[in-house]
């Protein structure tokens, strides 16, 4: 009978948890929609209602004082390299920008100031486990592992928490999308005027309005530098196609895949052919664009008349390529220049570029390769215990694995 009401009372516990777990989840799907609508609201210029706060204190990853702090953007570009494997995870930088943007959830619990000094691989295949460094309220510190309540093992709080990667990646995109509503110049007024109720800008960062020929000589270029942003990426492409065969350039060749598409029995390389002309001349259009009245502008277009003209010979080609993309990015930084000099005469506030253009990996998300899991670093194993001998035997701040297979720290 004993047992039979072990059983049950294991059995409750159980469907607790589970109930918890759904009752967590829904609450989690609400809170992002609350979310989205409170966005919208500050883009709108409204007010924040008391749920919408509250919402933002349950989750404080998502408080826009957070997301819209001002190094926030490049932080999460730089956990990007971290996650596409660009940048090493223990990189200063990397660190810098992980301990930033991760901010609200690394600070819960108690126990003191926290900062992540080391990203190491979990126990679990594919998930990750951050060392921290804590400054107690004593000023001392210590290093430990982060624990599943952010507390210490005083607090019998001793559970290393393993962080899955995709939930790490889930969140930087998060951050991209809830900042994406902000990529207008309107919408960034009205987050700029959120920060200075909240503290985040100074009175005088909106200043007067731009005068009306400097706001559309401005949305002008500002058009350009956007659409500059994809062009050179399909320019790569073009040449990435010559390079690798599947575009074969040339007299007889470019006839022949003409023909192939004129009759209907066109293969990958005459349809990449077919395509190359008029996606050519809409990059081209964009590229003079971009070029006009700046010192660029005759090189770009003598550079463009060259290529259209030599379409058989694709050494030519890729050679015009590479320097239309070199004189797209020099005119991108020369527009840059414009529109800051022109703010700087009118005495406004500079532009924060990135703020207002939509980058090209935040249209494309980030990707993690699914077969790699994060590099896994030689370090010792974990003891594993079986009894209260084994633990005894461990100094304090010893992590190891306990009967159940959980990884936890000694006090």
């Amino acid at each position: 009978m004993q047992r039979e009401d072990q059983r049950f009372d294991l059995q409750q516990q159980q469907l607790t948890r589970q109930i918890g777990r759904q009752d967590k989840a829904e609450m989690q799907q609400q809170d992002a929609l609350t979310a989205k609508s409170a966005y919208a609201k500050i883009a709108a210029g409204g007010d924040l209602d008391d749920n919408d706060l509250e919402v933002f204190k349950r989750n404080p990853w998502m408080d826009p004082r957070h997301v819209l702090s001002p190094a926030m953007q490049g932080d999460v570009a730089t956990a990007g390299k971290v996650f596409t494997g660009e940048l090493n995870s223990n990189a200063p930088e990397a660190l810098d920008a992980v301990n930033r943007v991760f901010g609200p959830d690394i600070q819960k619990g108690g126990g003191g100031k926290k900062r992540i000094v080391q990203v190491m691989p979990g126990q679990t295949e594919g998930t990750v486990v951050f060392e921290l460094e804590v400054t107690g309220d004593d000023g001392k510190k210590y290093t430990a592992p982060m624990t599943k309540n952010r507390g210490t093992a005083n607090d019998a709080d001793d559970e290393v928490l393993e962080v899955p990667i995709e939930k790490l990646v889930d969140r930087v995109s998060g951050y991209k999308l809830l900042s994406g509503v902000f990529n207008t110049p309107e919408n960034r007024q009205a987050a700029l005027r959120y920060g200075q109720q909240m503290g985040l800008a100074p009175k005088d960062q909106m200043g007067k309005p731009l005068a009306a020929p400097v706001q559309k000589a401005e949305d002008k270029d500002l058009e350009a530098i956007a659409a500059a942003s994809t062009m050179n990426d399909q320019l790569s492409r073009i040449g990435e196609q010559i390079s690798s065969g599947k575009l074969d350039l040339g007299p007889v060749n470019n006839k022949l895949a003409a023909a192939r598409n004129a009759m209907g029995i066109s293969t990958e390389e005459s349809r990449n052919f077919g395509s190359l002309n008029s996606t050519l001349e809409q990059l081209r259009n964009a590229s003079l664009r971009l070029n006009s009245g700046v010192q660029t502008d005759g090189d770009a277009q003598r550079a463009w008349n060259e290529l259209i003209t030599n379409i058989n010979d694709p050494a030519l080609v890729q050679q015009r390529l590479t320097e239309i993309r070199a004189l797209n990015e020099k005119a991108m930084e020369l527009k840059t220049n414009m529109i800051q000099q022109r703010r700087h005469n009118a005495r406004a506030e500079p532009l924060d570029i990135g703020t207002v253009i939509p980058q090209v990996d935040q249209q494309r998300g980030l990707q993690v390769p699914k077969a790699r899991a994060a590099p896994r670093q030689e370090q010792p194993a974990s003891p594993r215990i079986s009894n209260d001998d084994d633990y005894n035997r461990l100094p304090s701040g010893t992590v190891f694995i306990d009967p159940n297979g959980k990884q936890r720290v000694k006090p």
